[in-house]
C-alpha cells in the first residue's frame, strides 16, 4: 500500500472500487500500520483514525504527491507505470490519526526476535 504522511494525515492512493475504498465509505473509522524495513529490528507505528474518501481533482493532486514518493519522474511519465497507476488510482483515503502506537521487535521482544534462526528475513521470497 503506497502512502504519504503529509504532516496531518496518512494519504493512501487507491482505486475507488477497491475493498479499501468500499470499507472507508461504509465506516468512518480505520486503522493503519506502517513498518520500516531494513537490516536489524523491524520497527513501525500503528494508528487509529477517522477516514475520508477524497475524489475528483483533489484526489488527483494528493495522489500525485503519494506516487512521487515511490516513482521517479521517468516512472511517473512512463505509460506502462505512471499511466497505469493514474488510470487506476482515482481516490485518496485520508486517515486522520487520533492515537499512535510505535513498536520495535528489539524492544518489544528484548532482542530475541533478532537472534539467528528465529524469523525469516523480510526479503526472503517463499
Amino acid at each position: 500500500m503506497w502512502f504519504l504522511w503529509d504532516g496531518e494525515a496518512v494519504l493512501v492512493a487507491t482505486g475507488g472500487r477497491t475493498q479499501k475504498a468500499r470499507n472507508a465509505r461504509a465506516r468512518p473509522r480505520a486503522a493503519v500500520m506502517i513498518d520500516a524495513r531494513g537490516r536489524g529490528a523491524l520497527r513501525g507505528a500503528a494508528a487509529t483514525a477517522t477516514v475520508a474518501v477524497v475524489a475528483g481533482a483533489e484526489a488527483r493532486e494528493l495522489n500525485e504527491r503519494v506516487w512521487a514518493k515511490y516513482l521517479t519522474p521517468r516512472g511517473l511519465d512512463d505509460a506502462l507505470v505512471g499511466g497505469a497507476i493514474r488510470a487506476h488510482d482515482d481516490v485518496t483515503l485520508r486517515l486522520s490519526p487520533d492515537a499512535w502506537r510505535t513498536w520495535a521487535t528489539d524492544t518489544d521482544f528484548g532482542g530475541a526476535f533478532e537472534r539467528p534462526g528465529i524469523s525469516f528475513p523480510l526479503d526472503d521470497v517463499r
